[in-house]
């Protein structure tokens, strides 16, 4: 949770910085609300969210992880392809 809340902090932070840098030199980003303000940071958190998230399931090939194919060619007698539909269904 410590974690957590350091990244937050830390990309609020970030965004809040980036926000005040922009404002400086581009006259799009000088806001005289902290409603404006506000929406600026939002946006910033948006984009650096879209850079670091990883995707989901369904932007991954999970059969062509190494880790997964080590795995099924280690165990037989278990159908994989159902566990993970199974898995999918359940999330």
């Amino acid at each position: 949770m410590l974690n957590l809340m350091k990244i937050v902090f830390i990309t609020n932070l970030l965004a809040a910085l980036i926000v005040s840098i922009l404002s400086k030199y581009v006259a799009f980003f000088n806001s005289t609300s902290l409603m404006d303000f506000l929406f600026f940071i939002v946006i910033i958190i948006w984009g650096i969210a879209r850079l670091t998230w990883d995707g989901s399931s369904q932007s991954r090939n999970w059969a062509q992880d190494p880790a997964s194919k080590k795995t099924m060619k280690m165990v037989s007698n278990h159908d994989f392809e159902s566990d993970f539909h199974e898995q999918k269904r359940l999330n």
